[in-house]
């Protein structure tokens, strides 16, 4: 049975993006678009009185408020707490922010079940990344960062919301119609490797590897680390890469494969920025070789778009045809369908657009630099929303939950080894399995200098 979403006229485009993202994509129900004059939402069903009735705040803006600062929500915000409408809905906790509406309980009027806050504006404002373009903010990095955002600032970055918000609407809708039923979506462990420096650095010429030895002695009095650096050298040139730190692929793999997962490498094409990006060639023999021992044990090979990429969309276009070009060497035939941004630059005003032009079927830049979490508000996979066409893009986000160094390096959150960071890590992953998302986890090869790197890896890919 189709559901009737009743709803204003405005912002049609919108509108019909986060319902077919919440109710088609999420929960796999059939829905037609209703515009009405009502002041409201009314969710309904042919021939029926009975309806689920919500707010209608952000759709309700007029032109000179939409994306505008002041259209934000402002803080602190509200709690809704769900025991109102049921006390088993699936969330990681019964008090609930509101971003847009009021923090009432449920009320029944007429056959009506009347939530008291817009879920379907709020979904969009996390959804489409809303405040990054209303209010831009920028780091060293032109990145919007985490510590700007409203899920940081209202504590709710550590949890999927726009999942619980499916999650309470979906209560109210069984309450009305007990037999409606839902798609079912299984969580799963997405384990993915930036490859940025695949070798030591020394080894990649001579006058590299004089720099390092250099700064060795003079720098950090080091005899011992300067004759590593040479020995390393040496067994590179001989195809040895078994004594250098940052080659850890085949372990890498082999820990990937026992807990039977198909890993992702994404390999930086080009060098947009010399001294941002990578030192490796995508054309040198190894990086070829190391394409295809990864593609040919049944790992997945993507783009890393270079770090001047992300505003550049004849650079995106670009990168990929060179990484093709580069996988073709290999003799095997190998898809590059994702991507994700060097040093997870993003600008939400166009970053998606130039991506879906250049044929990518998923980015997976979808997280903060400075802090693991929701910055999309799911763990699921969704089709992109176009701040340029005001419509949806083919391109899928599949978002990026941890990255190691977000949680463990001092210029982030600073945790390092301790079990707080540990824990974090777990509780991410058990959030995102929750509601049935994908836990994607960024944790470079060069990123294993202690046995903690290890022994945190391995257990997270294993962990429910």
């Amino acid at each position: 049975m189709t559901l009737l979403i009743e709803m204003p006229r405005s912002h049609a485009a919108e509108r019909t993006y986060v319902l077919e993202v919440l109710l088609g994509e999420f929960l796999g129900l059939d829905w037609t678009y209703v515009p009405s004059d009502r002041p409201n939402v009314r969710i309904t069903r042919c021939g029926e009185d009975r309806a689920v009735v919500l707010p209608d705040n952000l759709f309700s803006l007029s032109d000179a408020e939409w994306l505008s600062p002041t259209s934000l929500p402002q803080g602190p915000l509200a709690h809704w707490n769900s025991a109102t409408l049921r006390t088993d809905i699936e969330l990681t906790a019964p008090d609930v922010p509101i971003l847009f509406g009021e923090r009432t309980g449920v009320t029944e009027r007429d056959k009506n079940i009347v939530l008291p806050f817009d879920i379907f504006g709020s979904a969009f404002f996390m959804l489409t990344r809303y405040e990054e373009v209303a209010a831009p903010v920028f780091d060293v990095h032109e990145r919007f960062p985490a510590t700007s955002s409203l899920a940081y600032k209202a504590g709710f970055l550590y949890r999927p919301i726009v999942d619980e918000y499916v999650e309470i609407l979906w209560a109210a809708l069984r309450r009305i119609w007990p037999g409606l039923q839902r798609k079912t979506w299984q969580g799963r462990t997405r384990v993915t490797c930036d490859v940025d420096t695949p070798f030591d650095r020394c080894t990649h010429s001579i006058p590299m590897l004089g720099l390092k030895i250099a700064g060795d002695l003079v720098k950090r009095q080091d005899l011992r680390s300067a004759a590593q650096r040479v020995m390393r050298y040496r067994a590179h040139r001989r195809g040895d890469y078994s004594i250098d730190p940052n080659y850890t692929f085949d372990w890498y793999t082999d820990i990937c494969e026992r807990a039977g997962i198909a890993a992702a490498f994404y390999f930086i094409p080009d060098r947009s920025n010399p001294r941002m990006d990578c030192v490796y060639e995508i054309f040198d023999p190894e990086i070829i070789m190391l394409i295809e021992r990864l593609h040919a044990a049944g790992h997945e090979i993507g783009t890393h778009g270079s770090y001047n990429t992300f505003r550049d969309p004849a650079q995106i276009s670009k990168e990929r045809a060179r990484l093709i070009s580069a996988a073709s060497k290999t003799g095997r035939t190998i898809e590059v369908k994702g991507n994700r941004q060097h040093y997870l630059r993003w600008d939400s005003r166009e970053t998606a657009d130039h991506l879906d032009a250049s044929g990518y079927e998923y980015d997976t830049t979808g997280g903060f630099a400075d802090a693991p979490g929701f910055r999309y508000g799911t763990g699921k996979s969704f089709r992109m929303w176009s701040w340029r066409q005001r419509a949806a893009l083919s391109i899928r986000q599949r978002p990026l939950i941890v990255m190691e160094s977000s949680i463990i390096d001092a210029g982030y959150l600073g945790l390092g080894y301790s079990s707080e960071g540990y824990e974090l890590m777990r509780r991410l992953k058990s959030h995102t399995l929750r509601f049935g998302g994908d836990f994607t986890l960024l944790w470079h090869n060069s990123y294993f200098f202690r046995d903690d790197d290890k022994h945190w890896f391995s257990s997270l890919l294993v962990e429910r």
